[in-house]
């Protein structure tokens, strides 16, 4: 929250992507759309529904679409009748045809898409229009203007850009910060100028060559230049031809010139298509995951994320993530080459359960207040693009087993925080367990703030208790005996609501009689909240009726 000090880094899509769904969720607050207090200097009427929908006075939603949580409906936007919408934004007079199905994407201002289109985690830039039938795939970029012809498939991961790519040599190519190779993958400017090249020195390596001689190289040892472009950059402006054809790109027609010339490749985005195709140096095309806002693949951003993390470790090689004596990461290839992770789900999310318990872990042996802690966990949730909620679950049962015998995978720097035995009875299981979670709770409260994210927490602990899915082998079944006992304790320490509980006991009721055994172990526990609550209910209407 804002009052905690949020503050992150914005380098690239990715991270991008990360904070714009803090600030949905709310994490945030008071910095959030329904305050109407940003952008600086510009007015808005948003108005917040449930589920974190976020919609101006002015923006217009046909009564039968199908509207997700998690979405920004900006100032003038129309979504068509029969549309499909999910985790994602639309921005000032952004128009959306009827039956178009758009998730996890980000939609700025003046883009349009056309009927029974399909965008999927994707970013379009001011101005883009795509076509009826056409489907934008997973990680995609169009920058400003760009318009994708009637049932063109734009594939995942591509950047397309009005602007020519420029020509580089092989050894020119270098990386900024966020590992973007300058000229690999295209960025853009204010306005119609569209720039491309990394930031700081980097982007005066690109040539300008190839750019039909519209391209001017920006030199930030030019006072002139610095006016009007931050940092170098290769920028262009479109000609009169280009201009023409544009327009008629964006009307249905074809993007040709006056005499009746082909514009733009027709490969890339059909005949009434506008922009070019970037392509990705050799060097990127395993990792455009990681420029984008689409979800990363399991496999790759895992492994990735153990590798980078082995370098900080002081483990010998059988306990280093990604090592070759760890058999759960395979041999460091990916999955084409052989790699075990395949894009196996179950493997990946057992995966991302060892990363939190992990991290976790380390909080608990540096001794970490629990803002620090957030810090840890919040790099982690951004690396892997997932929700607090996710983290919050796996750190409850890291809590929790530390008061039973190291798991079989846990790191061997962090084996000891472990008892070697377990607690010889129920009641100094429970004794030991509280200890645990009465030094956490405050931070699984903190990520654990809606109904539907408590909810999912308990489905994780029987989960976890079963030892089932991703805990297979890690000693769970010890807390089953202590079950409602620990569904007691969380209550107590305002981890879980009454209303979570009592949501999860009702969906569990519907359940198959073999997958009712903890809500059995809880119907006490249950039992008392709903009595609980028929009484502060009785109360309620005495002291109306009195009044």
């Amino acid at each position: 929250m804002a009052s905690d000090e949020y503050a992150v880094r914005v380098d690239s899509l990715r991270t991008y992507d990360a904070v714009s769904k803090d600030v949905i969720q709310r994490w945030t607050y008071p910095m959030v759309p329904d305050t109407n207090a940003l952008p600086r200097g510009t007015s808005s009427t948003y108005k917040m529904e449930w589920p974190n929908v976020y919609s101006d006075a002015n923006a217009r939603v046909h009564a039968s679409a199908k509207i997700g949580a998690g979405c920004v409906f900006g100032d003038g936007c129309v979504i068509g009748a029969g549309c499909v919408v999910e985790q994602s934004t639309f921005g000032k007079n952004t128009r959306v045809g009827a039956n178009v199905t758009v998730k996890g994407s980000y939609l700025q201002t003046n883009v349009t898409i056309h009927d029974n289109a399909t965008v999927t985690s994707a970013f379009a830039a001011d101005g883009v229009v795509v076509h009826e039938n056409a489907t934008i795939g997973k990680g995609a970029v169009l920058s400003y203007d760009v318009v994708v012809g009637p049932g063109q498939i734009v594939g995942d991961y591509s950047r397309v850009s009005l602007a020519t790519q420029p020509v580089m040599d092989d050894d020119e190519y270098d990386s900024d910060d966020d590992g973007l190779e300058v000229g690999s993958l295209p960025s853009v400017s204010d306005g119609r100028r569209v720039s491309v090249g990394g930031g700081g020195s980097l982007g005066a390596r690109a040539k300008a060559q190839n750019f039909g001689g519209r391209a001017t190289l920006k030199d930030s040892d030019s006072d002139d230049d610095a006016k009007d472009v931050k940092g170098p950059r290769c920028a262009f402006t479109l000609t009169d031809r280009e201009e023409d054809a544009l327009a008629k790109a964006k009307s249905g027609l074809p993007s040709v010139d006056g005499v009746g010339k082909q514009v733009w490749s027709v490969d890339a985005l059909g005949a009434a298509g506008a922009g070019n195709l970037w392509t990705a140096h050799a060097s990127d095309l395993r990792n455009l995951w990681r420029y984008s806002i689409a979800p990363a693949p399991f496999a790759r951003a895992r492994l990735a994320y153990h590798n980078d993390d082995a370098l900080d470790s002081d483990d010998d090689a059988t306990h280093t993530r990604g090592g070759t004596g760890d058999p759960s990461f395979g041999n460091g290839s990916d999955s084409e080459s052989g790699n075990e992770f395949g894009d196996d789900a179950d493997q990946a999310e057992t995966v991302f359960r060892r990363e939190v318990a992990e991290t976790f872990l380390r909080c608990v042996k540096h001794g970490y207040a629990e803002a620090n802690a957030v810090v840890e966990l919040q790099g982690l949730k951004m690396a892997e693009n997932r929700t607090f909620a996710d983290i919050a679950r796996y750190v409850l049962m890291t809590v929790l087993g530390l008061a039973l015998p190291a798991p079989k995978d846990v790191q061997k720097e962090n084996a000891r925080l472990y008892p070697v035995t377990s607690p010889a009875s129920v009641p100094e299981l429970l004794k030991v367990t509280r200890k645990k979670v009465e030094r956490w709770a405050p931070l699984l409260a903190r990520f654990l703030k809606s109904e539907d994210d408590q909810v999912e927490m308990l489905l994780t602990l029987e989960d976890y208790c079963s030892e089932e899915t991703v805990f297979t082998g890690m000693g769970g079944s010890a807390l089953t005996p202590a079950f409602p006992k620990i569904l007691h304790m969380l209550y107590d320490m305002d981890v879980l609501s009454e209303v979570s509980v009592l949501a999860w006991s009702a969906e569990k009721e519907g359940a198959e009689e073999e997958d009712k055994k903890f809500l059995k172990l809880a119907k006490p526990f249950v039992e008392w909240l709903k009595e609980a609550d028929e009484e502060s209910e009785e109360e309620t209407e005495t002291e109306s009726d009195s009044e």
